[in-house]
């Protein structure tokens, strides 16, 4: 009698590992290009989650650490919050792997980019009788000033009898004065444009005004269109024309 013997192949999926061994020692790491292994849907779902699960940082992924720590996969299975548990208390101490610097599977909060901000670019100053003194193109809405057209700011750190004091100088392209008031400190020498924030005409020819700084240049619209008023002083009453930029 003849017996055939029909053979099954076993066909399994193989988990490859790309094995990197430090200098200072033996500490493995191992970088999943494949399915994780022959789990059930369950804790397939289960462990993917723990790439964003919410204890990750800078040092420690979850998904990582489960993944590059078998004997933590027995343990805790994927559970994020034993695992990061486990790292404080003594993974980190034994240099066990939390995270794969080049792992695409570190969270959004990780990688994500700082928004851009208006960082601070202190103009150079000269000196002038002891005293600091800074020249800033004026930027944004600039109407005239009785019947001159500002340009640049200059801001001098005077040093009085009376202690230091701040002068500003509003001047006109052939640097001729335009107006000039004072301020309380000189924050807005930090950035490369001056601009005005409060700017009040009176009728006299008087002139009211406050400035910050910024590194970008700003548009005429930025301010407000003029409002009209009047103001009283010891010679009268005067209408004031008033432009806000706040």
């Amino acid at each position: 009698m003849e017996i055939h013997v029909k053979r099954q192949y076993v066909s399994w999926m193989m988990l490859l590992f790309l094995i990197v061994t430090f200098m200072s020692g033996s500490v493995k790491v191992y970088a999943s290009s494949g399915n994780l292994t022959a789990v059930d849907a369950a804790t397939s779902q289960a462990v993917e989650a723990l790439k964003s699960y919410k204890g990750n940082t800078k040092e420690f992924n979850a998904y990582d650490y489960y993944i590059n720590n078998a004997d933590l996969q027995t343990a805790f299975g994927a559970d994020g919050d034993a695992l990061l548990k486990h790292y404080k208390e003594y993974g980190k101490k034994e240099g066990r792997i939390a995270i794969v610097k080049d792992s695409k599977t570190q969270t959004e909060d990780i990688t994500k980019k700082e928004p851009k901000k208006d960082t601070k670019k202190t103009t150079k100053y000269t000196m002038r009788d002891g005293g600091r003194v800074w020249d800033q193109k004026l930027t944004g809405n600039l109407p005239q000033i009785n019947g001159k057209t500002p340009v640049y700011l200059e801001t001098w750190e005077q040093n009085t009898p009376a202690g230091m004091q701040i002068k500003l100088t509003v001047r006109d392209a052939n640097y001729g004065i335009v107006c000039v008031g004072g301020a309380f400190d000189v924050s807005h020498t930090d950035y490369t444009y001056a601009y005005f924030t409060v700017l009040e005409l009176v009728g006299n020819g008087s002139v009211l005004f406050e400035v910050a700084g910024s590194n970008e240049e700003r548009a005429a619209t930025d301010i407000d269109s003029p409002g009209y008023g009047t103001m009283e002083t010891e010679n009268g009453i005067y209408g004031t024309t008033s432009y806000y930029d706040y």
